[in-house]
């Protein structure tokens, strides 16, 4: 245990590390997000499972879905790597964040974090805020519709023989997996726009929304919806307003893990046993809440399994795939229909296909294991610094883009903060995959936007002339 305790110090130092050096730096509410988004990844995400493993509590999953305890330097070696990234993708966004500070000084340009906060609806009228809701709801029916026709069409948690392979079918849905995430993405985009206060009409959409995905066996729009919106709220309210928020916090995380729960016991043992809906969802309510959490812990945060496996497995058994891990994420997006020889499985699924024998899903790697994945110890410590800079540097970027449309702007930054605490607990190309779309399905939205305010606003003038004119 003393190796473990020194590896463990070095894990807080560098935890600590990324909660203060943000702050003695003066980063923005933005950039300061994903920092933190990373710690609560590693310190809910994989850090309760690594404990449950290295104290003997349970085992991690390997070959042919065998339980077994870990060599102890495996896991040793495990924690060093979330150590090695986490101060690569420090030095990766230090790097950024001083770089801009200077050239700000330089151009006598004032940083975002001081310039005097934007009015939520500086940029529309009473009527156009009603008319952009409208307009929203307008653009969101052909998703629902859709949404509702795949579960009418046996796409529900019993028949969906799909749930299990969307994780290993890259192409998924093609372009329709827009129209399908539109919904949420308006919702979303809404509730950036009126800064959180929204009303009981958006709550009621959201919830009807959330349930469907729960009745169809995902619980990914769940969770991106918590995620996203707590994300946004802190944005436009900033850190300190979650203290008169936070029982409220509290009780919405226990109920996002309860649903969770429910959803993924039903789901499993209906894939698994058949039977009725309803006798399972009763089995998962009367769980004991520790074994719940147990067998949750290893179907959803297994990320720690994933990478004690990866370090007794690579490369011996599974060579690396040099920046393989780049170009899928950078390729992720274009349809097949475009790109007919696209490639067919992101190499995390070869690994778990060569090493777990599997033919269908995955396990979590984590961003170092994915990244150890692609390069051995060199890709951990240039991917995180590459991607501390690069999302960093994204974020520089959209600021400019989008610094006439906050609420588009908020909602882009809480996107790549999601990013993050994805990626850090789960790793993958995905991942990537997931953050374009998001990103993408956001400007759809503002240019549908654009153009109706400009169309109406074109009319009004012309109107207001002609009236003159008589």
């Amino acid at each position: 245990m003393g190796n473990y305790f020194v590896v463990f110090c070095f894990l807080l130092i560098s935890i600590i590390l990324m909660w203060v050096i943000p702050k003695l730096v003066k980063a923005d509410r933005k950039s300061r997000l994903l920092v933190y988004y990373i710690i609560f990844a590693e310190c809910f995400g994989i850090m309760p499972r690594a404990l449950n493993v290295i104290t003997g509590f349970d085992e991690v999953i390997g070959p042919n879905s065998i339980y077994y305890i870990p060599k102890t330097e495996d896991s040793i070696k495990a924690l060093w790597l979330i150590i090695l990234f986490n101060f690569s993708f420090l030095c990766g966004y230090l790097f950024v964040i001083l770089q801009v500070k200077a050239i700000s000084r330089r151009r006598k340009i004032q940083l975002e974090n001081n310039v005097t906060k934007l009015q939520p609806f500086e940029q529309f009228n009473h009527n156009e805020i009603k008319s952009v809701s409208k307009l929203l709801i307008l653009i969101s029916i052909p998703g629902v519709l859709f949404i509702i026709q795949s579960i009418f069409n046996s796409g529900t948690m019993l028949t969906n023989s799909d749930i299990e392979g969307t994780r290993i079918d890259v192409s998924g849905m093609g372009p329709l997996i827009f129209l399908k995430e539109i919904p949420l993405t308006a919702l979303l985009v809404w509730f950036s726009l009126r800064s959180g206060k929204v009303g009981a009409y958006w709550w009621i959409f959201l919830a009807s929304l959330i349930s469907i995905s729960l009745l169809a066996g995902v619980r990914s729009t769940m969770v991106t919806a918590a995620v996203m919106i707590l994300s946004i709220y802190l944005l436009h309210n900033g850190y300190k307003s979650l203290k008169k928020k936070a029982f409220l916090l509290g009780f919405g995380g226990i109920i996002v893990f309860y649903l969770g729960w429910i959803t993924f016991f039903a789901r499993g043992n209906l894939l698994k046993f058949g039977g009725d809906y309803w006798f399972w969802v009763k089995k998962a309510i009367l769980t004991n809440p520790i074994d719940a959490f147990l067998i949750i812990s290893r179907g959803s945060f297994n990320g720690f399994d994933g990478l004690v496996n990866i370090v007794k497995y690579v490369p011996e058994q599974f060579s690396y795939h040099y920046g393989r891990f780049w170009y899928e994420s950078s390729t992720i997006i274009i349809p097949r229909a475009i790109w007919h020889d696209k490639w067919d499985l992101p190499f995390t699924n070869l690994y778990t296909n060569a090493v777990f024998g599997w033919s269908k899903g995955g396990i979590f790697v984590t961003g170092p294991g994915v990244l150890y994945l692609d390069s051995g110890l060199i890709g951990v410590l240039l991917g995180a610094f590459m991607i501390g800079a690069i999302s960093t540097l994204s974020l520089v970027v959209l600021s400019q883009i989008l610094r006439n449309h906050q609420w588009i702007k908020y909602y882009c930054f809480a996107c790549c903060a999601f990013f993050m605490l994805r990626f850090t607990f789960a790793g993958g190309s995905n991942d990537a995959g997931i953050i374009q779309r998001l990103i993408i399905e956001s400007f759809i939205i503002l240019i549908v936007v654009k153009l109706n305010l400009e169309f109406n606003r074109s009319r009004k003038y012309r109107l207001t002339s002609i009236t003159k004119g008589n």
